[in-house]
């Protein structure tokens, strides 16, 4: 009795899980099954009350003139220049200074830290006036490099804190031992530190990248022309005389998930190695 009465409690839980796991993966990938499906959509059929759950005509229009009348291409290609080297001016910058943080203490060390994870605190509406002010002065308006600085600067906290949080995690007799060998300590860095961190440094280099991608105030304020502006900027320009142009947003949605998803299928083996590192020494 025992056993069958444990047999049922199993079945139970596993129906029930099964039952919560489908539920929860149909509301996470509907609504990219809505914006692939309205991007092959007509007008008139996107309008359509109640609309339709499986496609009935399929055009690619949206695609068309997304692509070849709206100046689509100019923020893809800038979307992923921008996004690419911010990524890099951030690893740069926050990599080396991890990696003194990490190995050494030194004075108010921690409040430094804090100091820079603050700047994630506040809401970029409240830097806006002043860093527009800012980028004006320089000449930084309307450029991919004034871009690129702000985006990397929002992106350097993250880096730090987390790729601090990975060298942690390897042993200094590893370095320690090489640097006995007569290897300066920047050698070590370059030779021992770096090819050990390297699953979680690309882990933090694409979570840069997923964090600015979709980012809008900053293109929208700090860009007038298609020489800057960003695909997120430029979905936001898909507005109509007569309304919302939903065939072309969906368009342009399905253009810009693109790049995210090919990270993710690509360099999926190094987000999971770099998710786990410092689990286990």
């Amino acid at each position: 009795m025992a056993t069958a009465m444990a047999t049922y409690e199993t079945l139970r839980y596993k129906v029930i899980r099964a039952i919560l796991l489908i539920f929860f993966c149909i509301l996470f990938i509907f609504p990219f099954y809505w914006m692939l499906l309205t991007s092959f959509r007509d007008r008139a059929e996107t309008l359509k009350y109640p609309p339709d759950f499986y496609p009935t005509r399929i055009t690619s229009e949206g695609y068309d003139r997304v692509w070849n009348q709206l100046g689509i291409p100019a923020f893809y290609r800038n979307t992923i220049i921008i996004n690419i080297a911010a990524a890099l001016l951030a690893m740069g910058i926050a990599v080396p200074g991890a990696y003194v943080c990490s190995r050494h203490n030194f004075w108010q060390k921690d409040n430094l830290l804090f100091n820079v994870l603050s700047i994630r605190f506040f809401p970029p509406a409240t830097a806006i006036v002043p860093i527009f002010l800012l980028w004006k002065f320089f000449g930084l308006i309307d450029t991919k490099l004034g871009m690129i600085i702000i985006y990397a600067g929002f992106n350097i906290p993250i880096v730090l804190w987390v790729v601090k949080s990975f060298f942690d995690e390897i042993p200094r007799e590893m370095e320690e031992s090489y640097m006995l060998d007569g290897h300066s300590r920047m050698a070590a860095f370059f030779k021992v530190i770096l090819p050990l961190g390297a699953p979680g440094l690309a882990s933090v280099f694409m979570i840069c990248i997923f964090l600015t991608f979709g980012e809008f105030l900053f293109a929208a304020v700090l860009t007038f022309s298609q020489n800057a502006q960003t695909l997120p900027y430029g979905a936001a320009l898909l507005q109509g005389d007569i309304g919302v142009l939903w065939e072309q947003l969906g368009a342009a949605g399905v253009l810009a998930c693109i790049p995210v998803a090919l990270i993710i299928v690509f360099f999926q083996r190094y987000l999971v190695r770099g998710f786990s590192f410092g689990i286990l020494k």
